[in-house]
């Protein structure tokens, strides 16, 4: 047996596949934390982490004043992403290159 790498796209889309309903956020933190599962809750080692990670990044754009790129709500972005992913010769995601078709509800029939 050959090994063989081949590039695949991996998507899981759960109105694709399953005909169930997934949890918002919300509602997987609220119930984690009443299960006490702390797995998506970051302890303070992760936070101080986190910051000093961050800080410094920060102190620069106070320095350089360069501008945070705003996008509307619910687009793909700013129109610098878009460059950004083609320079780096990516595709970005639109509205016709998406990760998960969306597909129309299906009806569900009471017997």
């Amino acid at each position: 047996m050959k090994d063989e790498i081949e590039h695949v796209q991996m998507d899981f889309c759960y109105s694709d596949t399953l005909n169930a309903s997934h949890p918002d956020a919300y509602e997987r933190v609220l119930v984690d934390a009443i299960r006490d599962d702390k797995t998506l809750f970051a302890t303070s080692k992760e936070v101080l982490s986190s910051w000093r990670i961050v800080e410094p990044i920060l102190h620069a754009w106070e320095i350089d004043n360069t501008q945070l790129l705003t996008y509307r709500g619910g687009s793909w972005g700013p129109a610098a992403a878009d460059k950004l992913a083609n320079d780096a010769g990516q595709p970005w995601l639109t509205d016709t290159l998406n990760i998960c078709s969306i597909q129309p509800k299906k009806e569900v029939k009471n017997g």
